[in-house]
């Protein structure tokens, strides 16, 4: 081969060495992009994960909270029904004494 043919050669190779190597380097950039992406992809998770499980024990926490709750509101049906009969009662008592008065207020004036 002649030499200029040889220098052609090799400067054309010598050019697609250069653009394999920019390649690369444009790769290897990339890839550590992706990795930092990954990390911080990672991070997130770790955060969404325990901020799930705190979501999950307020949840849990309101869920006793709504049954006390519910507790509490059937204890105060019942103790309304109670105070209900008792003033119903009282009010027959009263309605009783009240026919009694008037019965003894008759049996005077006789």
């Amino acid at each position: 081969m002649p030499l200029p043919r040889l220098t052609r050669l090799r400067e054309i190779l010598l050019t697609r060495l250069n653009d394999l190597t920019r390649l690369r380097v444009s790769l290897l950039t990339r890839l550590n992009d992706l990795t930092r992406l990954r990390v911080s992809l990672l991070t997130h998770l770790k955060d969404l994960t325990r901020l799930r499980e705190i979501l999950l024990t307020r949840l849990k926490d309101l869920a006793r909270l709504r049954e006390t709750l519910l507790t509490r509101f059937k204890d105060l049906a019942r103790l309304r029904e109670i105070l209900l009969t008792r003033l119903k009662d009282l009010a027959r008592l009263r309605e009783t004494l009240l026919t009694r008065f008037k019965d003894l207020a008759r049996l005077r004036v006789n």
